[in-house]
């Protein structure tokens, strides 16, 4: 946190607006668009535009969920195998690069005072 608080003291110097940024965006009402099925394998940077554009929401990121089953080394031989899942955000992913999950939710900034329409 130390580094943290040092870098914004020290880039607010050169630049005033930063505060005003950072206020902003923790005043901010977010949401998650769920990634329909219709989406699925299609580029980040198609459905940030669409989010945009269409549903007036600024997508920052994803939060991806990763399902795995661990080794069987780690388990005793009484466990049963499951799978296991660990959700995480995955902020400002590359736009073309990125290829949409149907489990994906975008992680989105509402415009103050600005009515939010039904995903589709």
């Amino acid at each position: 946190v130390s580094t943290f608080m040092t870098a914004m003291v020290v880039n607010n110097f050169f630049n005033p607006s930063l505060v005003d940024l950072f206020k902003g965006l923790l005043e901010s009402q977010y949401i998650l668009v769920p990634v329909s099925e219709a989406w699925e394998g299609q580029s980040y940077e198609a459905f940030f535009s669409w989010l945009l554009v269409t549903k007036n929401v600024l997508s920052l990121g994803l939060l991806r969920t990763t399902e795995y089953v661990p080794s069987v080394g780690l388990m005793d031989s009484s466990a049963s195998f499951r799978r296991l899942s660990h959700s995480y955000i995955f902020t400002n992913p590359k736009g073309r690069e990125t290829k949409l999950r149907a489990a994906d939710k975008a992680v989105c900034l509402i415009p103050h005072g600005a009515a939010v329409q039904e995903s589709g």
